[in-house]
């Protein structure tokens, strides 16, 4: 009698869900205690950190890990997991965790887009008065928050940054800005507006339309801003 074995075929291993996923090409990260954001843009990363001067690196392509991905080069490595996240200091929730080890140094935080949007995040405000006087330009100085960043129109070059906030205190990364000349008012507002933005600095609501930024340490001043 012919006797017949069948042998089934070994089942594949099981994908991890970022192998199963097209690698992003933009991703975001920040993190608190200290202050940090990255942003990676194809095979560029950049680190910001207040008060320092901003890295910009080549990073080879990610790869997926059984949780997340890995960006890497010879002096920084990001790594994510799909782990829900806060950043603890806002109602801001991440769906991953993110360690970025630079030069020594590993940073914590949160990544991806933000589940739940911050008091800031997708409002445009119009700059009304700085240090307590009325700001009048023929073009308002304005300023605008997403997720992570702020931008805006600061009397005669334009500008934006990344921040981080923290309840009450919102805390910039370098600022990046284009170089008309300025004269007059526009250029007296545009240096008193970027000196504060330019540092951490407290939030004040006054009602649901005005918000009061109050520079602090050894930035001292206020931007008083209406909503638009």
């Amino acid at each position: 009698m012919l006797m017949l074995t069948i042998l089934a075929a070994a089942a594949p291993a099981a994908a991890s869900p970022a192998a199963a996923a097209t690698p992003p090409n933009t991703y975001r990260a920040l993190g608190t205690e200290p202050f940090w954001n990255v942003v990676v843009e194809g095979r560029q990363l950049r680190l910001s950190e207040p008060g320092k001067p901003e890295v910009l690196l080549l990073v080879r392509s990610p790869v997926a890990t059984a949780r997340g991905w890995r960006w890497r080069n010879p002096a920084v490595t990001m790594e994510t997991e799909r782990r829900p996240c806060s950043d603890g200091m806002s109602d801001r929730r991440f769906p991953d965790r993110v360690t970025v080890t630079y030069r020594g140094r590993t940073l914590r935080g949160c990544g991806g887009a933000a589940a739940g949007a911050a008091a800031l995040a997708g409002t445009g405000w119009r700059v009304t008065a700085i240090d307590g006087r009325t700001v009048r330009l023929p073009r308002a100085a304005t300023l605008r928050f997403t997720a992570d960043r702020m931008e805006g129109f600061s009397g005669c070059n334009r500008f934006s940054g990344n921040y981080a906030l923290e309840r009450d205190r919102l805390a910039p990364g370098p600022l990046r800005s284009t170089r008309m000349a300025c004269i007059g008012a526009g250029g007296a507002v545009e240096t008193r507006l970027m000196t504060i933005l330019g540092a951490p600095a407290t939030l004040r609501w006054q009602g649901k339309e005005t918000l009061v930024l109050r520079g602090t340490g050894g930035t001292r001043g206020t931007v008083t801003l209406r909503r638009e």
